[in-house]
């Protein structure tokens, strides 16, 4: 169907006509299949076109509960998005049960979109759970059209891009640029780990000692201590204790 849309367009036919022609066919091939396409009259620009086949409606009658919202950017040479609805079969399988090329991103596009799910798709309400991507940004649009829904994130994204952090930490750690692989490992999450490791190795114990004590971090300034002691660097023992609420713990390691 995609390709279809990209491919059918002939001579100088306006792209709203020619999207037009295109989904007019895919419904009539098919008693289930359904359609919309949403057109600016000014322009006669396509902001948003959608469209279900019936097999689609059948596989989300079948698996309503979990739904992920799949956003792919630049599916043809105008730089539409592509914004669809995906279900879990019996097998584990993603299946698609809704697509919506959009011109943007927007809210109101998306409320469009999911317009015509609801309309097309009785039983819509019956959806708990909504995965979405890391970098989908209108978290709010699926709360306030499907209300009483949980959203998590999709752990495979999740944890993909957590693996290129650290890879790009990496580089930059190689490099030499400190500032930019401690940002790195921050945001993959690994700084507890990797920055200590990364300074030590370094001999920038002065610039670990200052991120140490800038982190508000815990369990960072714990094993600071532990591992001032283990260095016999009594000064450090104290300095960490000093940032530590209460003490106590600080306490416990230098007098154990």
């Amino acid at each position: 169907m995609l390709q279809t849309i990209r491919s059918k367009k002939q001579g100088d036919t306006p792209d709203a006509v020619h999207v037009e022609y295109v989904l007019r066919e895919f419904v009539g091939q098919e008693q289930g299949n359904a359609a919309s396409t949403f057109v600016e009259d000014e322009t006669q620009l396509a902001h948003v076109v959608v469209f279900q086949s019936a097999q689609m409606k059948r596989l989300y009658q079948a698996f309503p509960d979990v739904v992920l919202a799949d956003t792919t950017h630049g599916t043809n040479a105008n730089q539409y998005k592509l914004f669809s609805f995906v279900v879990t079969d019996f097998f584990g399988k993603g299946q698609y049960v809704q697509h919506a090329l959009v011109k943007a991103e927007t809210e109101d596009n998306l409320r469009l979109a999911i317009k015509c799910f609801q309309s097309n798709n009785p039983s819509w309400n019956k959806v708990k759970v909504f995965v979405t991507e890391k970098d989908f940004h209108e978290k709010a649009v699926l709360a306030e059209a499907f209300p009483g829904t949980r959203q998590l994130l999709c752990t495979f994204q999740v944890v993909t891009w957590l693996e290129k952090q650290v890879a790009l930490a990496r580089h930059y750690e190689e490099m030499g640029d400190l500032k930019d692989a401690m940002e790195a490992y921050e945001d993959a999450g690994t700084h507890q780990k990797d920055i200590p490791r990364m300074l030590i190795t370094l001999g920038k114990i002065d610039l670990l000692q200052k991120y140490v004590s800038t982190s508000n971090n815990r369990d960072l300034l714990i094993w600071w201590a532990q591992f001032q002691e283990s260095q016999g660097q009594l000064y450090g023992i104290y300095f960490a204790q000093g940032q530590i609420e209460g003490g106590n713990i600080s306490a416990r390691v230098v007098f154990k």
